[in-house]
């Protein structure tokens, strides 16, 4: 009996010209991954139908679709796709804003029964819902994107004329040599613990009779909400979050010049946290929760920049 080991799982990606409809000859673009929760998505209804002998009388498929995502540690411009479809924007002179421009994917995962022995299992019009980043001190940068589909199907064979090319191979960025420039407005230069980030894009399927799949993909707010997890120095940040006043939020984190990132959050806005003395041996901390709001002068809520120096 064959059993497919986590382990020689691959992932790719390829843009949609078509929503729900993968290109032909597709060009798969792999994607380095730490796990994933990809699926073809059925939901049933239990008949209703009264039985003298009491039993179920059947249990009936009414809808499609394909969700979940993938897990990652952060490596320069593997995702750089997927960061702007998150942001449903387009990269301009290494710079993305967030706007309003969906943009879909067909996904591809393959599962080895063994040598040469593959299964497909194939997502469409998977247009991305989420995406997390996680900094925590002396750690790896991690993250998460998650999807909303069309639906999917599985094969033991490769799109007619499909190619693969590899991902690239850019070191792991961690939060102790590869993160710098931390600014937070009316607070001198402040040392984090953890730093979360948490972009939703309130995607929703849209079903209609006559089809069991989803027949497209609605869209809802840019939000983008996380924690920053502070030592406690002074009152600066906190008061912030008392007089409700907003501040701005920027990092950058890479490698090597020229192959790192920058996150800006012009206004953001404390929505909670207050300092806490947790215990014996410990530093007081303030957890504060964040909402960023949208900024008139960038004309948007956050802005990515690659390349960066």
């Amino acid at each position: 009996m064959a059993f497919v080991a986590a382990d020689t799982t691959q992932l790719g990606y390829i843009p949609e010209e078509s929503w729900g409809v993968i290109p032909a000859t597709p060009n798969w673009k792999l994607l380095r991954m730490t796990s994933e929760s990809l699926q073809i998505d059925r939901s049933t209804v239990t008949s209703s139908e009264i039985r003298p002998d009491r039993n179920v009388a059947d249990l009936i498929t009414v809808g499609g679709g394909a969700s979940g995502g993938f897990n990652f540690e952060l490596s320069y411009g593997i995702f750089d796709d997927l960061i702007a479809a998150v942001l449903e924007s387009e990269w301009n002179t290494d710079k993305v804003v967030n706007g309003a421009k969906q943009t879909s994917f067909a996904l591809e995962k393959r599962l080895a029964l063994g040598e040469d022995n593959y299964e497909y299992h194939r997502f469409t019009g998977m247009t991305p819902n989420t995406l997390s980043l996680n900094c925590e001190a002396q750690q790896i940068v991690t993250g998460s994107f998650g999807f909303m589909g069309k639906g999917g199907a599985v094969d033991s064979a490769i799109v007619s004329e499909a190619q693969y090319t590899d991902a690239p191979t850019d070191s792991i960025m961690n939060t102790s040599s590869h993160f710098a420039n931390l600014t937070v407005t009316g607070a001198a230069n402040p040392c984090i613990q953890s730093l979360s980030i948490e972009i939703s894009n309130a995607l929703r399927a849209r079903n209609a009779v006559g089809s069991l799949d989803s027949i497209g993909i609605g869209g809802g707010r840019f939000s983008v909400t996380g924690s920053m997890n502070c030592y406690f120095e002074s009152n600066s940040l906190y008061k912030k979050f008392l007089d409700d006043e907003s501040v701005s939020l920027s990092f950058v984190v890479g490698t090597m010049a020229s192959k790192k990132y920058k996150i800006t959050m012009p206004r953001i806005k404390f929505s909670g946290g207050a300092p806490a003395a947790g215990g014996n041996d410990q530093d007081v901390m303030v957890n504060l929760s964040y909402q960023a709001i949208f900024d008139s002068v960038l004309g948007g809520t956050m802005s990515i920049e690659r390349g960066v120096a």
